[in-house]
């Protein structure tokens, strides 16, 4: 698959290492496997002098073999000799870094040093402490573990806590951008476009299998890639798991499938999963901050920081679906085409979101209380939106517009300058369209939503 649109991570790059003509330079780029980290810092060294080197877990001794070896490559004046990796620090900052080029090194997934030398971070403090300031190096350490990466990076115990001066953490393709990718594809309705976000997300590896798989059936699609025995991703929600929690962690898996099944409140996740509420919620904000695989929500009015009305999310939509569909029991092509479009509502209302918020609010979300519940809001200055998302086979009709304005009612916001909008998989009925011509309705289908039509 071609390189899509990482622009302003490359541009970022590119600032970095015009600062390294002053000093060295330490970047963390880290984020979920499969997002495109090693690609993004591929790309970037074709256009400058430098070397991306994968931390395999195997003994020392053969990883320094293979270090000399892709360094031989560059066809340098000196050929690297690295019995220790004190040889290697030395060759890169008293040779590398005083070149009058700036050179790029690369430590991908930097954290499988931990099972392979424990003392190597506490070496690699030691050479970055005395001679950055006096080499011209671009040092960029890549890990897919983030608690890992976290751990060894921002934790005050580790050797090099604080020594980063630039830390990227690199997310998927927002819908559009993904779109876009899909489309490329051949694939050009936005219903489908929908479909494929859903369970795809926007990562740019699990992506590449509509290269292999696609044959313009999105039912045959999910069969072909999760449930068949040789289905490539019918593993790969657990795999990704248990690299980052370490093991197993049933606590941790059984609230994921929890919340990507509905129940969003510490509360019911208790009551649902019989984990003791203080348990809950420990996961829960281990989940958030540490792992970042949720995200905590509240509505759109409220002070986040003091807001107790709280509710939360799995921030990845392939995590959603495998959950939903795969774990904990392997689950049938007929399960899947009964829910599918239920559990697809969900993800219709955040594409939604996003939408709204390229218009220019500058606060987009949702709003509920315990009686009723706002699918999107966007809060600009001087005007507010109220939406509606209906993933429904039937178009939307005046009624769901009525129910809308009366809900409104209910929010308590000084802005005089309302106006709503209605989203809908299958378009609008005619006197619906009528009356949004006499109230100024803002009326979008799927198609209107990702394809900018």
């Amino acid at each position: 698959m071609k390189f899509y649109n990482r622009e302003p991570e490359m541009n970022y790059l590119d600032k970095i290492l015009k600062q390294t003509k002053h000093s060295s330079q330490l970047v963390i780029v880290y984020g979920r496997r499969r997002i495109g980290k090693t690609r993004l810092l591929n790309e970037f060294i074709k256009y400058h002098n430098g070397i991306n080197f994968f931390v395999e877990q195997k003994d020392e001794k053969l990883l320094l073999v293979e270090l000399e070896s892709e360094i031989n490559q560059l066809g340098l004046d000196l050929p690297p000799v690295f019995k220790t990796f004190d040889d290697f620090f030395n060759y890169l900052f008293n040779y590398l870094g005083k070149s009058r080029e700036s050179f790029i090194f690369v430590f991908d997934e930097i954290q499988n040093f931990n099972k392979i030398n424990s003392g190597f971070f506490s070496k690699f403090q030691k050479y970055w402490d005395k001679y950055h300031n006096d080499t011209h190096i671009m040092l960029v350490c890549i890990g897919s573990i983030i608690g890992m990466m976290k751990k060894i990076f921002l934790d005050q115990k580790q050797p090099l806590f604080s020594r980063a001066q630039h830390t990227i953490n690199l997310k998927r393709f927002d819908p559009f951008e993904t779109s876009k990718i899909i489309i490329d594809h051949g694939i050009t309705d936005g219903k489908t476009i929908l479909e494929l976000f859903g369970m795809l997300d926007g990562i740019p590896k699990y992506l590449q299998y509509l290269d292999m798989y696609w044959e313009g059936d999105v039912h045959k699609f999910i069969n072909d890639l999760f449930l068949t025995d040789l289905a490539p991703l019918k593993e790969e929600g657990k795999n990704v798991l248990i690299q980052e929690f370490g093991s197993l962690q049933s606590g941790y898996f059984t609230i994921l499938e929890c919340i990507s099944k509905g129940k969003r409140i510490p509360v019911e996740i208790a009551n649902k999963t019989t984990i003791r509420l203080n348990t809950v919620n420990k996961y829960l904000h281990d989940l958030t901050t540490y792992y970042e695989i949720i995200f905590r929500t509240y509505p759109i009015t409220e002070d986040p920081f003091k807001s107790r009305n709280v509710r939360y999310f799995l921030k990845d939509n392939f995590f959603r679906f495998w959950f939903n569909f795969i774990y904990p029991s392997q689950s049938t092509m007929k399960r899947v085409k009964e829910e599918f479009n239920r559990y697809l509502g969900v993800i219709f209302e955040d594409v939604c979101a996003e939408f709204i918020r390229k218009k220019g609010y500058e606060k987009v979300g949702k709003w509920w209380n315990k009686e009723i519940e706002i699918d999107v809001m966007g809060i600009g200055t001087k005007n507010i939106l109220f939406g509606e998302c209906k993933w429904s086979n039937n178009p939307i009709d005046i009624d769901s517009y009525f129910k809308l304005k009366e809900k409104t009612n209910t929010v308590s916001l000084k802005v005089k300058n309302i106006q709503f909008a209605l989203f809908s998989k299958t378009g609008f009925t005619d006197r619906l369209v009528e009356l949004s011509n006499e109230e100024k309705i803002k009326l979008y289908d799927v198609d209107d939503v990702l394809l900018n039509k």
